[in-house]
């Protein structure tokens, strides 16, 4: 979302809201579906794209909202709506569990979700999500007016399933004064690398990081510069969180396993070359051994020549 970071009146509510949070409890009872249903149609490259529109066709919440029709009811868009393709697209799945759905609109006006998205590519399902939502979020927006409070915008029926508040806070290492900021979001991503489950990761996503020798923090209040404590925590989790999980690896950790793989090849080498000298060690022995054999035999061969000299003398 372009929502810009806030203080914390984003958390009173406004005068307007677009969608109540009281409407939305009787949109969490659980969908009745007597089973999946037969699927999504793939266009060959179109799996990132059913994989996402599978995810949010049955999210209980956004579903139900979606079998109301009231987004198709109130929309006056002559162009292409994502919210109204996803409401038909719901509708199909759910109304019609064995019938195969062709989601042939959205793929169609892939380049309207995201300018970057071409038909007959293969794109990433987690941008297409949360463009997606992003583009449903405005979409769900009443445009008769120019401009809507932010308090406002943060009620809409997307934002109130998906969207959430990150909080960052700095608090200065002089004074103690703590000053936070507020982000909303629509998901969170998550790095992965050295983690074993989805608690490790979150708790890696709020680590406490020190800002201190050439990243010192400057205090809004003291005005001092000094080492400071930062860390992001969700101020107010979604109704439905969203997570992407990173799993590529950050240059300074690829430098870091780079930089163990070559040790563990210094050490293997180190190995190899020990074996090597014990080999060594071992060759210049038994070149000792066949050494004495060899002056061992001379002699023998000396001996049986004298004694041949001494029969012709007899």
């Amino acid at each position: 979302m372009t929502l810009l970071a806030i203080d914390e009146n984003i958390f009173i509510p406004p005068p307007l809201e677009l969608y109540s949070k009281e409407n939305l409890s009787h949109l969490l009872v659980p969908l009745k579906t007597s089973h999946p249903g037969a699927g999504l149609h793939n266009f060959g490259v179109s799996c990132f794209m059913n994989s996402a529109l599978q995810c949010l066709s049955h999210t209980t919440p956004l579903a139900n909202y979606f079998m109301e029709g009231r987004h198709s009811q109130q929309c006056k868009s002559q162009k292409f709506c994502i919210m109204c393709q996803l409401e038909k697209l719901s509708t199909k799945i759910i109304q019609n569990p064995k019938q195969l759905v062709i989601p042939q609109t959205l793929y169609k006006n892939l380049h309207k979700i995201n300018p970057e998205f071409k038909s007959a590519k293969m794109e990433d399902s987690h941008e297409f999500i949360r463009t997606a939502l992003e583009q449903a979020h405005y979409q769900t927006i009443p445009h008769t007016v120019k401009r809507i409070p932010m308090r406002t915008e943060a009620t809409s029926i997307i934002h109130q399933i998906f969207g959430g508040f990150l909080q960052s806070q700095v608090k200065c290492g002089k004074c103690g004064h703590e000053s936070n900021t507020f982000d909303p979001f629509l998901d969170i991503s998550l790095d992965i690398s050295k983690c074993n489950s989805l608690d490790e990761a979150l708790h890696k996503f709020t680590k406490i990081e020190t800002l201190d020798e050439d990243n010192q923090y400057k205090c809004e209040k003291c005005k001092e510069y000094s080492c400071a404590r930062k860390q992001l925590t969700i101020r107010e989790p979604p109704q439905i969180l969203v997570i992407h999980l990173k799993r590529h690896v950050g240059e300074e950790e690829q430098d870091e396993e780079e930089q163990d793989e070559e040790e563990e090849e210094e050490e293997d080498d180190d190995d190899d070359d020990e074996e090597e000298e014990e080999d060594i060690d071992l060759d210049d022995d038994e070149e000792e051994d066949n050494k004495d054999l060899f002056e061992g035999n001379n002699d023998d061969e000396n001996e049986e020549e004298e004694n041949d000299d001494d029969d012709k003398k007899k």
